[in-house]
């Protein structure tokens, strides 16, 4: 598919945020075509993500690993409170979720190491891992192949 803008690479990891009932609503509204809006923290990243981005988040941790979901950015970089603390200020973009899938249907890492070496898919950055222009089509070729 193309795409107007960069591609990040996000990373999630259950073990530490429970996306919960809202990747399952994902999940069901994405696989009969509709898409689903949501936010995702950026970390310690406030510049670089904009709207026209699209975004690839790697599930990692003990539960699962592989790309769950693809969207594109909606909005540039934003402030607003934590989820696991209100108190404290986190940055967001927000995203429209094209497709998202179960861990058991997830591009698996094993197969984006052999397929996209050039990428060392254990060390991605929490706040987003921008992809090389020249990867961008291999990428979307896979994920296509994968989530059909």
């Amino acid at each position: 598919m193309p795409h107007a803008g960069e591609i990040t690479l996000l990373t999630w990891n259950p073990d530490r945020f429970d996306w919960g009932e809202e990747y399952l609503e994902a999940i069901d509204k994405t696989s009969r075509g509709n898409h689903m809006d949501g936010d995702w923290s950026t970390g310690g990243r406030k510049t670089g993500l904009q709207p026209g981005d699209v975004a690839f988040p790697r599930r990692q941790g003990t539960q699962g690993h592989g790309i769950v979901a693809r969207g594109e950015v909606t909005s540039e970089i934003f402030r607003e409170p934590l989820f696991a603390n209100p108190d404290e200020v986190g940055n967001y973009v927000l995203i429209r979720w094209e497709r998202v899938v179960s861990v058991e249907d997830a591009l698996s890492t094993e197969k984006l190491k052999t397929e996209m070496p050039e990428v060392n898919w254990d060390r991605l950055q929490m706040s987003g891992t921008f992809l090389k222009p020249e990867l961008h089509d291999r990428l979307e070729q896979l994920w296509a192949e994968n989530s059909r």
